[in-house]
């Protein structure tokens, strides 16, 4: 059996190695508490469903049509990857709004079709969306500014 479209069965690679991760950090968590859903049962619901799709989009991988090679794309992954670590690490120190418009000018950069306008406005508007969401609405103790 050879692979026909290899962006199915990377996808579906990667859903199935997700999965594993995140069920290997609730595994010590019960499914049921008695009689009710206990901490660990939608958890392990959801990495079950999650392998679930991985294993379909494997089986997708090697039937259907033959597609093209997917082309590696560094740009994308690599600004995605440095917009996860700039707000994890800086969220603490910088606060959520100059933490969250850097992420998303980070994340931004990776998309090929950008515009200088949206570079700007994008991540302020955003940040300024999720302080709104998360620090007033739902009041979730984040700092919004920066610790200094």
């Amino acid at each position: 059996m050879s692979v026909r479209n290899y962006r199915e069965l990377i996808g579906g690679l990667g859903l199935i190695s997700i999965s594993i991760v995140f069920w290997s950090q609730v595994a010590s968590l019960p499914v049921l508490h008695g009689t009710t859903l206990g901490p660990g049962g939608l958890p392990k619901i959801a990495a079950t469903a999650t392998v679930l799709f991985g294993l379909l989009f494997c089986w997708r991988g090697f039937g259907g049509t033959k597609a093209a090679s997917p082309r590696l794309g560094l740009r994308g992954l690599v600004a995605i990857v440095a917009a996860v670590l700039v707000f994890s690490f800086g969220l603490e120190r910088l606060g959520l709004l100059i933490s969250g418009a850097a992420a998303a000018f980070l994340a931004a950069l990776g998309a090929r079709d950008r515009k200088t306008i949206e570079l700007a406005v994008f991540p302020v508007v955003l940040s300024a969306a999720c302080a709104l969401l998360f620090v007033v609405l739902l009041g979730v103790p984040v700092p919004v500014w920066p610790n200094l």
